[in-house]
């Protein structure tokens, strides 16, 4: 019984030992990440993030590193990994997912279910453009009250590809939705948090907008 007792032991020592390697290795590759701007084992750095986010990002953090800086590498990566299988999806099977704090708050728009925050095309924000843009292309565009309704959009429209902006966690949340639903996924981080009235880089939202997209249907639209 003893004997059993001491491998159970060691077992544990060892799977604590993996575990703490395998934190310090998520470390590692933000920290190259952070200084070259670019992502050696993307894929690696990935599923280290999906199972040791809240350990490694306490450590970047003791580093004295801001953690807005970890949030946007940990986007760039995901984005890393999904870009090409995102590009081979045609515009009329993507879902574009907007946060409802996007909008004005005189929003006169009202929450369904189904769709999410349904636009009236008020004109008191940049989404009416954005959406009267990007529908000609072939995108359905949705504005969600939180990163879960994600769920409802994949089992409601079934898209074959997802752009998402958000908060990190939100973001963070809906890119794993998608990864376990094998749908590629875009994201682009929210510039400011809060729940009212927040700002997004529209550029950047266009970057993402376009990717495979043809020019000529740029421009038809």
């Amino acid at each position: 019984m003893i004997l059993a007792f001491e491998i159970i032991g060691k077992i544990a020592i060892i799977i604590l030992i993996l575990l703490i390697l395998l934190i310090i290795f998520g470390v590692l590759l933000f920290l190259i990440s952070f200084k070259t701007g670019k992502y050696p084992l993307s894929g690696v750095f990935s599923g280290l993030i999906d199972a040791f986010y809240s350990p490694i990002r306490f450590i970047v953090e003791r580093i004295g590193l801001n953690p807005r800086y970890f949030n946007s590498i940990v986007v760039d990566v995901k984005n890393s990994i999904n870009v090409d299988n995102f590009k081979k999806v045609p515009p009329k099977d993507r879902v574009i997912v907007l946060p409802q704090c996007l909008r004005s708050i005189k929003c006169p728009g009202k929450l369904s279910s189904v769709k999410g925050i349904e636009c009236i095309r008020c004109g008191l924000c940049y989404i009416q453009e954005f959406k009267e843009k990007t529908e000609p292309l072939g995108y359905k565009v949705f504005i969600v009250p939180g990163g879960t309704f994600v769920k409802r959009i994949l089992k409601g429209i079934k898209p074959k590809a997802v752009l998402g902006v958000a908060c990190f966690y939100d973001l963070f949340e809906g890119i794993r939705i998608c990864e376990k639903a094998k749908i590629p996924v875009q994201g682009v981080l929210l510039k400011t948090t809060g729940c009212v009235e927040t700002i997004v880089d529209w550029d950047e939202v266009w970057e993402k907008v376009l990717l495979g997209v043809d020019a000529n249907e740029v421009k038809s639209s």
